[in-house]
Parts: structure tokens; sequence; C-alpha cells
């Protein structure tokens, strides 16, 4: 079988199956991964992509104003992304997009009481 790197730091005796068994490994662990972000965004009924950007911006925006640019930065997604799923939440009231009183155009995204309390009830989940 032909190897599917050339780099020799990713051979080991002029094969890369040790490299493509990491990768692999990789991509289960997301995938489990991903399976517990579904399951808990059903619990409190969201969707996985939900459950992530409240977590996200849950946890920086005690830290720091949390633009559209730095939400999309944290979790490696578009800007565009981050926009139009902001719409759907603001939608069902779980999170405000403010403009920036020091920054007029910029937006600032927040959590509100009601999606801190949907996160609140995965604590006993979460363990």
């Amino acid at each position: 079988m032909l190897p599917t790197v050339t780099r020799a730091a990713f051979l080991a005796n002029g094969n890369d199956r040790t490299f493509r068994l990491m990768v692999h490994d990789s991509l289960a662990v997301v995938a489990w991964f991903e399976a517990i972000c579904d399951r808990f965004a059903r619990l409190i009924g969201l969707t996985c992509v939900h459950y992530k950007i409240l977590i996200a911006v849950n946890h920086c925006q005690f830290e720091q104003k949390v633009s559209v640019c730095c939400e999309a930065a944290h979790l490696h997604l578009s800007g565009a992304f981050i926009i139009n799923e902001t719409r759907k939440l603001v939608r069902f009231g779980l999170r405000v997009k403010e403009q920036d009183p020091e920054d007029g155009p910029r937006l600032v995204l927040r959590t509100i009481p009601e999606a801190l309390n949907r996160l609140a009830q995965l604590a006993e989940v979460q363990g």
C-alpha cells in the first residue's frame, strides 16, 4: 500500500501505518466528544452547536466582552456562522447581542438567565 504521508517523521519502518492509526483514533475521539455534546444539548433542549456556543460565551463573558470574532475564533467557526446561530439563540430567548458602548459597530454577545439556568441543569449530569 502506498503511504498517505511522505514526511519521514510520520513514517515508521518506511510505512505510515502508525500515523494512520493515530489519525483514525483521533477521529474516533472527536466523534465521542460530539456524541457527548449532543446528549448534553438534548437534555436541555438545544442542538450541539447551540450548546457549544452558549458554553463558550458563558465561560468568556465574565472575563471579557465577547464579540462575534472572538467567539468564532474560540470555537474555530466562521463569523458568518456565529452570526446566523446567534440570531436563532436570540429568537429562542437564550442570548442577547448589544452594541459595544466603547466601540459602536462591534457587537457584544451575552447569555441571559434562561440560558444560564439551562446550563446549570447539566451540573448533576456532568458530575
